[in-house]
């Protein structure tokens, strides 16, 4: 049986803030991961097939982690 909403909120606050900030994280990452992937294209240091592929599984790696966190917010608030 699952404890009160009221006795879980201190606890699910803080879950939910850490998740939030992890996301962050991973956004900003993956503006980071692109950008760089860009320039390494334009340097003509990777090629354009190999850049594609990179951007794509970055990209994927991103929505993963959105899934996990409405995943966490769905488990923890009940949505």
């Amino acid at each position: 049986r699952r404890p009160p909403r009221s006795t879980l909120f201190p606890y699910t606050t803080l879950f939910r803030s850490k998740v939030s900030a992890l996301e962050a994280e991973i956004d900003g990452l993956q503006n980071q991961f692109e950008q760089n992937n860009l320039e390494r294209t334009n340097s003509m240091k990777c090629s354009a097939k190999a850049s594609v592929i990179f951007v794509e599984l970055i990209r994927n790696l991103e929505r993963i982690s959105d899934h996990a966190h409405n995943i966490s917010l769905a488990t923890t608030f009940g949505f």
